[in-house]
């Protein structure tokens, strides 16, 4: 049976306390999830920030991100004050504003000091509760790990074996840069005696708090750009092999490979496909990357397979009505992106996600991310979302899934 879901984080969802958090507003939206049909809730690495707000470059990958505390918990268990708590309220706004996080977070540390309480465990406890009232209402959780662990992260200071300190990952220059890309983030010594053994673990951890989990970065199994750690660009690095079926031979014993999903998004190469297929994890499908003007695009809805997850665009894409917009100017945004979702819910694939953006038809003003710029991660939902919903749309889209395909063959003019 095909499942569908939404992808939002966390940190957007509605709140008078200046960000989403693990309290009621996510269980209203967990029942909102399953009112509508969907038995899927995409959440980003739930992870403390960097300093741009990034989740994907942590100072702490494994952790949970003390600002997704709900306040109203703390205070029912008398781990807050009333004063506290009040001192904490702001207006939602549709866009957040993260001046707010030093104040917060000393607000945490003084509660816990003075309670004795764990801060970490308190907000895996919240966490729970809320992934357990999300199963009870059939709705499933996929989590999301970051391929690679920032290099000033409590990960790579404790296991500096697993890593080539003197290098880091990124992106040769491409069309969309011509710079290429360097993220700052160490590489992995795959020659390192016990790495698989800590992926395996790793895995399992993440899995402990998801029902599924997508690796980003994929690709980086199979084999990866390196950069000397001080150049500012992906210029001057070059393809290093790592060792992608030793690591599945490890990860298999200790982690069920069915809930594992693989961002294997970016440049392509047949031993990135021969792998994929070889574990038979289900790779990603953006529909936003099909319309190049080849009808055989692996991306556009008619050509996906079975073993997929498909997506309208992920958090590093635009909104797809920004890119209705963008790409398709001549036409009517909402109505192809209506089209577009009629397509990808009637396509073959076993799993469609589609942005929280798009279940709302918001614009490009809308996205999550735009990578390489500062000032994203900053999109929230207003108070009254849910009252901007075509419901009758939705719902008939989740219930017939099973349409034959239409080719909306303008798009390919």
């Amino acid at each position: 049976m095909k499942k569908t879901g939404i992808l939002l984080h966390i940190s957007s969802l509605p709140s008078q306390f200046s960000i989403g958090s693990f309290g009621k507003p996510a269980y209203d939206f967990v029942d909102l999830l399953a009112n509508l049909g969907f038995n899927l809730w995409q959440v980003l690495p739930l992870c403390p920030t960097d300093e741009a707000n990034s989740p994907y470059n942590s100072p702490a990958p494994s952790g949970f991100n003390p600002l997704f505390m709900d306040l109203e918990i703390l205070y029912n268990k008398g781990i807050i004050t009333k004063e506290e708590l009040n001192s904490q309220k702001k207006t939602n706004t549709s866009a957040i504003d993260y001046s707010f996080q030093k104040e917060r977070i000393a607000l945490i540390k003084k509660a816990f000091s003075r309670s004795h309480l764990s801060i970490n465990e308190e907000l895996r406890t919240q966490w729970l509760a809320l992934k357990k009232y999300a199963n009870s209402k059939n709705i499933e959780i996929i989590g999301d790990i970051p391929f690679y662990c920032a290099r000033h992260s409590n990960v790579v200071k404790n296991n500096p074996q697993f890593f080539n300190l003197e290098t880091q990952g990124g992106a040769p220059p491409d069309y969309f840069n011509s710079d290429g890309q360097a993220w700052s983030a160490p590489t992995y010594n795959w020659q390192s005696k016990d790495i698989f053994e800590w992926w395996a673990r790793r895995l399992f951890g993440e899995l402990n708090r998801y029902d599924y989990l997508r690796i980003d970065h994929f690709r980086g199994l199979v084999d990866y750009w390196e950069i000397p750690k001080d150049c500012e660009n992906g210029k001057n690095g070059k393809w290093k092999e790592a060792k992608p079926y030793e690591w599945f031979a490890h990860v298999q014993k200790k982690v069920d490979i069915s809930k594992l999903l693989a961002e294997d998004l970016g440049t392509w190469s047949q031993g990135l496909e021969d792998f994929v297929n070889f574990t038979k994890i289900p790779n990603m499908k953006v529909l936003q990357f099909g319309f190049d003007g080849n009808p055989n695009n692996p991306h556009l809805p008619q050509n996906y397979p079975e073993n997929c997850v498909a997506y309208t665009g992920t958090h590093d894409n635009n909104t797809l009505i920004g890119f209705c917009e963008e790409t398709f100017p001549e036409r009517k945004s909402e109505g192809l992106a209506k089209e577009f979702l009629q397509d990808i819910f009637a396509s073959k694939a076993d799993k469609v996600l589609i942005q929280m953006q798009d279940l709302l038809f918001l614009g490009a003003e809308y996205r999550m991310n735009t990578p390489g710029k500062l000032g994203s991660w900053t999109f929230r939902l207003s108070d009254d979302y849910a009252e901007h919903i075509d419901y009758p749309f939705f719902k008939e889209l989740i219930k017939n899934d099973k349409k034959n395909l239409q080719e909306h063959r303008t798009v390919f003019a």
